[in-house]
């Protein structure tokens, strides 16, 4: 089958009018050997060995957007109780949408894409996120023990990938099946 150019009458002389002119420039030959025909392209493969890596970076905005929305609503109850109802609501809407529908998916994207294992320590990145945005964006002081909790609870989450089970399933159709139907 031709594809559209080669069947335009008008594109076939300009490709060959364009072949000749180059071959003058950088001496080719005067000869189209194939034309593309665009059902023959095959788009790059993508390294799924470094996609990892973007689920890592997803699952961490994840936290992030979470922490941010927790705090929007948070914010709209200060607002709520100053008598700003108007922004209390469009708050409230905002971060409820952050924490119910973008966190979510960006998880869901970042197991998607690394090992549990990988991930899980990543989901203590909440404490750490609020401990650095709360004191700017709800006008928090930072304690000397909130400081400290925060810095065990992270470091307790990252050392949790010592302990990774080491063995990588190959999730198949037919294991997910008898995962689902075995009896436990």
């Amino acid at each position: 089958s031709l594809c559209f150019c080669e069947q335009n009458p008008r594109f076939v002389s300009l490709w060959h009018a364009m072949n000749d002119r180059l071959d003058g420039l950088i001496g080719r030959p005067a000869q189209v050997e194939q034309m593309v025909n665009v059902s023959d392209y095959v788009p790059p493969q993508i390294n799924e060995k470094n996609l990892w890596l973007l689920g890592v970076l997803l699952a961490v905005f994840g936290t992030l957007v979470g922490t941010i929305g927790k705090q929007m609503i948070r914010r709209s109850e200060m607002y709520k109780q100053d008598r700003r109802e108007r922004e209390s609501s469009i708050m409230f809407s905002v971060g409820l949408a952050l924490q119910v529908a973008l966190n979510p998916l960006c998880d869901l994207a970042g197991y998607a894409l690394a090992p549990a294992s990988v991930i899980a320590p990543v989901t203590g990145m909440d404490i750490v996120w609020n401990t650095v945005i709360a004191p700017c964006s709800l006008n928090e002081t930072l304690t000397s023990r909130r400081l400290l909790s925060t810095t065990i609870i992270f470091f307790a989450a990252t050392a949790s990938v010592l302990f990774r089970q080491i063995n990588e399933v190959q999730w198949t159709a037919e294991y997910v099946e008898m995962v689902l139907w075995q009896n436990r």
